[in-house]
């Protein structure tokens, strides 16, 4: 495994030509170079994931994409 980050940001492409913008989160490594830029999870997409309530380590297998189910709290 290699140390890095994640963030969310925003697409330029939807907000050009609707008004809105998808949010996506990208992980960088350590130095945050954005030749080291890889799609975690898309806008309106899913993955599966797990999380250890008591050391709030969260792993996302980005090998499979599943359907995003929004309003579900």
């Amino acid at each position: 495994m290699e140390q890095g980050r994640v963030e969310v940001h925003g697409t330029l492409k939807p907000f050009m030509m609707i008004g809105g913008s998808f949010q996506n989160l990208y992980w960088y490594n350590e130095h945050a170079e954005k030749s080291s830029r890889r799609t975690i999870v898309e806008s309106a997409t899913g993955r599966p994931a797990y999380s250890c309530k008591s050391c709030g380590l969260v792993t996302i297998d980005t090998n499979e994409t599943l359907k995003a189910r929004r309003g579900r709290g």
